[in-house]
């Protein structure tokens, strides 16, 4: 932010509070605490009319928050212009950079992207269908220091050779062995993944969202696979992958067959990933696929277990637009979407009713049985 100007609008505020602007009748005081401005959508079509709406909040320090968008001002960051009102629509595409002014507090910024053209997902070949294919989440842990993780490797390139197991799944590998030293494929999301799921012993296979594991036995595997499969999915899912610069842009639909509360959420995987892999003993092992760059996703139960939809009725459509910003030396190229859908148990437990995979740059139509 250009600190002179933000200075001139903090003077500002300061001679707009001793006017007494803030006793008048109906007026609510100003209280102390973290202002967050948001977004409704974080990417929108440079058409001119698409739009992204704005909230802003302050919480205190007991956590306690309330909705102040009618209090705040709204400006660009780069130019410190005051945004008119709290809708942003453009017909330049660009990124846009906003933050939000409440008395003498500025929030963090915002990211909004305008691109001119949004992936649009395939048409729904089955507008009442109801039954879809249904793909479990393996979670591997694993690290390319782990002397061991090869045997597991060996294992999950044997299943995935196994037309009995191989549709059944979509597989996450989670590289964070000994805090992803010497290791191209580590991520804070995969940190952050395994530290939930994983009980430290590597390698390990995680099923769904659960503690439930096994070794690198291929049997094992087979087993748990084999356990958690299910004859179809209470929700189905579409996608369209783009790359803009160094962004993913990816636009996922969401059906639901039965009514229930559910959560979304979406990961990013990367494929063709170089780092010498301890214990190898074959080349191909050198290479590691669907490692886990980033979860979408403001909180940490968001990025994990999706964010809450809350009660969705059957038959019902929900449509997301997402950005994810990689980091330089990842390659947009080489990655993809995997998007899911969970739902809990009387528990609190959430389990996966179903994941897909897409590509940048290709499209995904929902899977019926």
């Amino acid at each position: 932010m250009n600190t002179i100007k933000h200075l001139i609008i903090i003077a500002f505020a300061l001679l707009c509070a001793g006017c007494g602007g803030n006793t008048d009748e109906g007026k609510t005081d100003i209280t102390n605490g973290t202002i967050t401005l948001t977004a409704d959508r974080m990417v929108i079509c440079s058409d001119g009319t698409d739009a992204a709406t704005f909230k802003v909040t302050v919480t205190d320090d007991k956590g306690n928050s309330r909705d102040i968008t009618d209090e705040s001002e709204i400006y660009f960051t780069d130019t410190d212009e005051l945004l008119s009102g709290k809708i942003f629509s453009t017909d330049k595409a660009g990124e846009y950079e906003f933050y939000a002014a409440y008395g003498l507090s500025l929030s963090e910024e915002v990211s909004i992207s305008a691109l001119a053209v949004i992936p649009e997902v395939p048409a729904d070949p089955q507008p009442d269908g109801k039954a879809f294919s249904h793909r479990m989440l393996l979670v591997q842990h694993t690290g390319a220091t782990c002397p061991n993780c090869p045997l597991m490797m060996t294992s999950l390139k044997t299943l995935s050779e196994n037309a009995e197991y191989n549709t059944a799944y979509n597989l996450v590998a989670s590289h964070s062995y000994n805090g992803g030293s010497n290791d191209n494929a580590y991520s804070d999301a995969a940190k952050t993944v395994s530290a939930m799921f994983c009980s430290g012993s590597y390698p390990e296979l995680t099923f769904n969202m659960s503690n439930t594991s096994t070794g690198h036995n291929y049997n094992d595997i087979c087993k748990q696979v084999g356990n958690h499969a299910k004859t179809s999915a209470d929700a189905g899912i579409t996608m369209a992958v783009e790359t803009s610069g160094n962004n993913i842009i990816a636009t996922i639909e969401y059906k639901f067959a039965a009514g229930k509360v559910y959560r979304i959420g979406a990961w990013v995987l990367e494929d063709n990933i170089f780092a010498t892999q301890s214990g190898a003993t074959e080349s191909w092992q050198h290479t590691h696929n669907n490692a886990l760059r980033l979860m979408h996703g403001e909180k940490q139960n968001d990025r994990i277990y999706g964010t809450s939809l809350g009660s969705i009725k059957a038959g019902e459509k929900v449509e997301k637009i997402l950005k994810f910003q990689l980091e330089e030396d990842w390659k947009a190229e080489n990655c993809k979407v995997l998007a899911f859908v969970t739902e809990a148990d009387a528990e609190g437990n959430y389990d996966i009713v179903n994941t897909v995979v897409c590509k940048t740059g290709e499209k995904i139509e929902y899977e019926y049985k």
